[in-house]
């Protein structure tokens, strides 16, 4: 039994050895260096930042430091690139890494023997997808700060356009965190990296965002202290404030922070051997005690980064889950640069000390030297990985490094115990597309004017294109019917007859939805409802519909007569039987005997100038002589005396001689 399970043990390491090591040979085979210092020790890269744009682009950025050294000790740049998803999975950058000429990609804040820039940290916009880099500037060293001495800080902003990133060169926000937030500073900067966008607390026009603050301050008479504080912005970095208004790590060093799933804040300050953490409870508008976590006996005190993760599954069970990542140098000698990982309860409230246990090692990125490294998450679900690679204090005055990128996927962080689980994104429903009428007019006359005309109804609430004007009849009068406009802008509601005049022959209907016309009802007029009856839409409108074309006797239909007193004019003319129309046309309904078997028509009375919508030159002709119809609806030019006429539509008396 013992040789077996000897077997067994060995076997399952042997096999576990093996899978390790097939995935760092992949690993390996990812990682791209984006910017070299192999070529200019003197003037080496440090400092990695990295974000994910909207558009699904990657930002990177680094420092090069032409003193090389700190911020404080000379020039200082900070460059960027951008890298691309391909569809085989793989990463392209620009400016490419292998073109010497663009190696250090877009120089983003250009420092001088005076002035330097460096220790970027950045965040996007989720909306507008503009990024905002915060950084420390100015000829001072951070340790070298007192009460007389101080660095700067700097802002730089990037608009999203459609064709990528248009950078603005560096805005001075020494007076936003020095005067207005902490007076009393010596020297202070936001540790390099990432800064957070809160997924759920939104003022005004932005999402806030947090960042952590490294602040060197007097303690006492004599001393000075370094303290981390966590300050927020509701404007994307133009003020801020310190969230809980107080320090919230002492003895601290560079130091991150990431929004809880309830929307509490945890920072992670470095530390030698691992972090020191602390929680702000928002319930309570307060921070914890901290507390310190050893991830790493042996390791030095180096920037990481600290990041939530959702949307993992079990491998063993099946359940999903939400991770927070801890990447730190593991190894003496800032080296062997690792991701930890710890499950978070979305419905915990967490403490400080809820962050001294549940930490699981993963991956271990590099197992050399290395140093600083930061995270972002990737439209694919990866997790973009940059950080510090060949760190080397020997071959420069102030540290070497190549920046290093590689893309790594939650299996590959957990050693297979999670895998990412892309979210479902509900589908939208379809969007029906809108039933259409083709309307075919014909030309006629009303008096003298030439006009398209067609009646229509349908069985649902439809638009009034351009170029065509809506009328129903709710007057007849002995062997006339006067057309009354449809106030402009209303849809045709369902089961409503009307006569539309048209500019051309042939014209469309579209059926109205709700995303398209705003269906109220036109009081006086057809009633503009969608749901309107099909009685009530009749009130006060002599056109009835003709869905499916049949009409009874004793209607009338509309026609352009051939001859007679007519001869070319439109007019309704009754019908003796039951006879088909075209489908979606109306008929005028008259019961009385009293009416002629022929109505002329005319427009109603304060609408007469409604003529211009005709098509012949006629329409568009400028008169300075008045426009004169009889009560018969004929245009004249000539008035008796005694007799009411509409003169340019209005009615007068013509008074006797």
């Amino acid at each position: 039994m013992k040789r077996t399970l000897l077997s067994f043990t060995l076997s399952a390491v042997c096999a576990m050895s093996i899978q390790a090591q097939t995935a760092a040979t992949t690993i390996e085979t990812k990682k791209q260096t984006l910017f070299s210092s192999v070529n200019h020790a003197s003037t080496p890269y440090r400092i990695p930042a990295i974000a994910t744009l909207n558009d699904g682009t990657i930002l990177a950025i680094a420092d090069q430091r032409p003193c090389g050294a700190d911020v404080g000790n000379g020039e200082v740049d900070i460059y960027a690139k951008v890298g691309i998803i391909n569809k085989d999975g793989s990463y392209t950058w620009t400016p490419s890494s292998t073109d010497p000429s663009a190696e250090g990609g877009l120089k983003i804040a250009d420092g001088n023997s005076s002035n330097g820039y460096g220790d970027a940290a950045v965040v996007v916009d989720r909306e507008s997808g503009n990024v905002l880099v915060i950084c420390v500037a100015g000829n001072v060293v951070f340790s070298n700060g007192s009460s007389s001495k101080h660095n700067k800080m700097a802002r730089i902003t990037a608009s999203a356009t459609e064709n990528g990133l248009s950078w603005n060169a560096p805005e001075d926000a020494t007076t936003a965190f020095f005067n207005n937030l902490l007076p009393d500073a010596y020297t202070m900067f936001m540790a390099s990296g990432k800064m957070i966008q809160s997924r759920t607390t939104k003022v005004g026009d932005y999402y806030r965002i947090y960042g952590a603050l490294l602040v060197k301050q007097k303690k006492n008479f004599l001393q000075s202290e370094n303290v981390n504080y966590v300050v927020y912005s509701d404007d994307f970095g133009k003020n801020w404030s310190i969230l809980g208004e107080k320090s919230c790590i002492s003895s601290a060093d560079e130091a991150k922070v990431e929004e809880l799933p309830n929307g509490d804040i945890v920072i992670s300050s470095r530390a030698k051997g691992g972090r020191i953490f602390n929680v702000y409870n928002m319930e309570t508008a307060s921070w914890g005690s901290q507390q310190t976590y050893t991830f790493a006996s042996n390791a030095q005190a180096c920037n990481g980064e600290l990041m939530l993760y959702s949307n993992v599954t079990s491998t063993s069970t099946g359940t999903q889950s939400t991770i927070l990542l801890q990447s730190l140098p593991t190894g003496s000698s800032r080296s062997n640069v690792s991701v930890y990982y710890k499950i978070i309860d979305e419905d915990t409230q967490y403490t400080p000390s809820d962050f001294k246990s549940g930490w699981t090692k993963g991956i271990e990125v590099d197992n050399g030297a290395s140093a600083y490294s930061t995270m972002t998450i990737l439209p694919n679900g990866e997790i973009g990985f940059l950080y510090e690679d060949n760190y080397d204090t020997s071959k420069a005055s102030g540290d070497y490094s190549d920046i290093v990128f590689v893309p790594l996927t939650v299996a590959e962080i957990t050693g297979g115990a999670y895998t990412y689980t892309k979210p479902e994104v509900p589908e939208e429903p379809e969007t029906p597309t809108p039933n259409t009428y083709e309307v075919n007019a014909v030309k006629g006359k009303i008096g003298t004017m030439s006009y398209y005309i067609a009646t229509f109804s349908a069985p649902e609430t439809t638009l009034v294109p351009e170029g065509v004007k809506a009328y129903y009849i709710k007057a007849s009068k002995n062997d006339r019917v006067v057309l009354t406009r449809v106030t402009p802008g209303k849809a045709i509601p369902a089961y409503q007859g009307v006569v539309l005049i048209s500019t051309t022959e042939t014209f469309t209907m579209t059926a109205a939805t709700t995303s398209t016309v705003d269906i109220t009802a036109d009081t006086a007029d057809n009633a503009n409802n969608a749901t309107v009856t099909e009685e009530a839409a009749l009130t006060g409108n002599l056109l009835a519909p003709a869905i499916d074309g049949i009409i009874p006797s004793g209607s009338y239909v509309l026609a352009v007569k051939g001859s007679g007193s007519l001869n070319g004019q439109f007019a309704f003319c009754a019908t003796s039987q039951a006879i088909n129309l075209s489908p979606n046309r109306a008929f005028l309904r008259i019961i009385s005997t009293a009416h002629a078997s022929q109505m002329r028509i005319s427009f109603e009375e304060e609408m007469e100038k409604e003529e211009e919508t005709g098509i012949d030159n006629e329409l568009n002709t400028s008169e300075e002589t008045p426009i004169i119809y009889d009560l018969m609806g004929r245009r004249v030019t000539e008035m008796q005396p005694g007799k009411i006429y509409i003169i340019n539509g209005k009615k007068r008396l013509i008074p006797n001689n």
